[in-house]
C-alpha cells in the first residue's frame, strides 16, 4: 500500500508484474506468501480485498506459482472466515494443502 490504500487494480498488476518477471529471470516458478492481518491493521474494504483474491487466482495460469494467505484467526469474524474459505481453491489444513470443497470460483462478496 505505497500510497496509504489498497487498491485491487494496482495489486494484481503488481503480483502480474512479479510473476512474469520471475520467469523472464529463468525461475520455474513463483511464490508469494501474504500476512493479512494488514487488512484490520489499515482498514482494508473487505470486499475489495476478497475481489483481488478472487481475481488472483486467475493470473499467470501458464506459469507455476503458489500464494500462501496467511489469516490469523483470532482477528477476522466468522462471515470473513466464509469468505476466505469460498475465495481460495487450496487451504493448508493439519500440515498438508487440500482442494477446498467451500471453493465457490466466481463467488465474490457484496
Amino acid at each position: 500500500m505505497p500510497d496509504g490504500s489498497f487498491s485491487k487494480d494496482v495489486f494484481i498488476r503488481n503480483m502480474e508484474t512479479m510473476a512474469h518477471q520471475a520467469a523472464e529471470d529463468g525461475y520455474g516458478g513463483f511464490r508469494a506468501v501474504g500476512d493479512e492481518s494488514f487488512l484490520v491493521r489499515n482498514g482494508v474494504d473487505i470486499s475489495e480485498w476478497f475481489a483481488a483474491e478472487s481475481e488472483l487466482n486467475k493470473i499467470v495460469p501458464d506459469y507455476p506459482h503458489f500464494f500462501f494467505c496467511l489469516y490469523d484467526l483470532d482477528l477476522f469474524d466468522g462471515d470473513t472466515v466464509m469468505y476466505v474459505l469460498r475465495t481460495h481453491p487450496r487451504v493448508y489444513v493439519n500440515g498438508i494443502v487440500i482442494g477446498n470443497p467451500h471453493y465457490q470460483a466466481e463467488r465474490l462478496p457484496g
